[in-house]
């Protein structure tokens, strides 16, 4: 996890009662981002920084929002040709799992 990331889990700690750490845990081929790209989600829908956009990243942000409601984490993958990638706004294809953590400020 980066610096600007755990900044910002402290800055915002007083807002919330938990929130996602979603980090890119696997990376192949020609994925968007590199491994241990990370990005938070709040409880409210807010997010900050990325791991690749396009509705992939959506996909994962509304994982991401069940698995607090829950207070659980959990992980999710994708397995996308180029084409597929273009098909959904992203520039790259690979594979990616992405480890969705529930942290407890």
């Amino acid at each position: 996890m980066n610096k600007r990331i755990i900044e910002k889990i402290i800055k915002t700690k007083d807002e919330y009662d938990n929130l996602a750490v979603a980090t890119i845990v696997d990376a192949k081929s020609s994925s968007p981002r590199d491994t241990g790209t990370s990005m938070l989600i709040f409880p409210d829908g807010k997010t900050y920084s990325t791991i690749g956009g396009g509705s992939q990243e959506k996909d994962i942000i509304n994982k991401a929002l069940k698995l607090l409601k829950k207070g659980k984490s959990g992980r999710i993958s994708f397995n996308l040709t180029r084409k597929e990638a273009a098909q959904i706004g992203w520039v790259c294809g690979g594979d990616i799992d992405v480890y969705i953590e529930n942290v407890w400020l």
